[in-house]
């Protein structure tokens, strides 16, 4: 009997503990709660306007693995030809150099560009 008892008086304090525990768990959740509310409906605004630009984006790029390297490569065309610009006014031999590295990847390009569009002609063909 006193086992019984040990055992009751043992549980009856981690059901108290158990509880308190939830209790004051509740109130600083509800708190907690309370006070990120406004967080989260900003922080949703923010995934959504943000969700939107990544789903239009992906909406703008082609669904074509060649239609996509296409595209890279008209990207790196232009940028390369806006380095260039820039460099016109460098009179300088390392400006000179890097001028003429980058009109020799801007030939490489168009002609890997060229090759892309003739297998894209084809393929619609």
């Amino acid at each position: 009997m006193k086992i019984g008892l040990a055992y009751n008086s043992q549980l009856a304090t981690a059901m108290a503990a158990s509880n308190t525990a939830a209790t004051s768990s509740s109130s600083v959740n509800s708190g907690a709660e309370a006070v990120a509310q406004p967080d989260r409906v900003t922080l949703s605004r923010i995934g959504l306007d943000k969700s939107k630009q990544a789903q239009a984006k992906q909406a703008e790029q082609p669904s074509d693995p060649l239609e996509a390297a296409i595209e890279k490569l008209k990207e790196r065309i232009e940028e390369i030809k806006e380095e260039l610009r820039k460099l016109q006014s460098d009179d300088s031999e390392a400006g000179e150099q890097r001028r003429r590295l980058l009109q020799t990847e801007l030939q490489q390009l168009s002609q890997a560009l060229l090759q892309l569009m003739e297998k894209q002609l084809e393929g619609q063909a």
